[in-house]
């Protein structure tokens, strides 16, 4: 079986309208098994994993109709054991080394609509573990509105505002799966 340990090392800052977190960490796992880039459908053992990283988050409230959040993490992830020679200090699948996101939500006054939007940022990953084919970084929008009236909501959501092309790791590196393209949906709800 896979096992792992973690390390973690963070601080929080927190008042009235404000919040920020920031963390250091390492994750090792052992006995991991992915993808077979040789044999598609099957499974190997690649050894040991070692993800080192920093993580930076937050949210700031300016005034009480905005609402902003962001993300940021760098991870430095190896593996750092394998039966291959050549697979160590390679590439984690799917892993980017930069990622983020900034989001706001404003509540429209004097009415019980919010709108919300987002942008997301994924930098160049490895298709495949300790593969040095790299799926392109993407940066995708999404943009929502939203109201509630008594017990029922409404929301209507864009995402990947731009319909802009993006692949997602397989596990192999001769295959990749498309993103999904621009998808508008329409959740309707009551509570109880």
């Amino acid at each position: 079986p896979e096992t792992s340990e973690q390390y973690e090392l963070g601080a929080r800052f927190s008042r009235p309208g404000a919040r920020l977190s920031i963390a250091a960490f390492e994750i090792r796992r052992r006995d991991v098994a992915g993808d077979d880039p040789d044999n598609p459908g099957f499974s190997r053992n690649f050894g040991a994993f070692r993800v080192r990283g920093i993580e930076l988050e937050g949210e700031v409230e300016p005034t009480k109709n905005l609402q902003l959040s962001f993300g940021y993490a760098y991870l430095d992830g190896v593996v750092s054991r394998s039966a291959t020679a050549s697979d160590v200090s390679g590439r984690i699948v799917d892993l980017p080394s930069h990622s983020g996101n900034i989001r706001a939500r404003y509540l429209v006054p004097g009415t019980p609509i919010d709108v919300r939007g987002g942008v997301n940022y994924q930098g160049p990953r490895a298709a495949a573990t300790a593969s040095t084919v790299l799926i392109p970084e993407v940066i995708l929008a999404d943009l929502g509105i939203g109201g509630s009236i008594g017990r029922f909501r409404a929301d209507l959501t864009v995402n990947n505002l731009f319909d802009r092309r993006y692949f997602t790791s397989t596990g192999n590196p001769n295959a990749l799966f498309p993103g999904d393209p621009r998808t508008v949906a329409l959740r309707l709800g009551v509570a109880f």
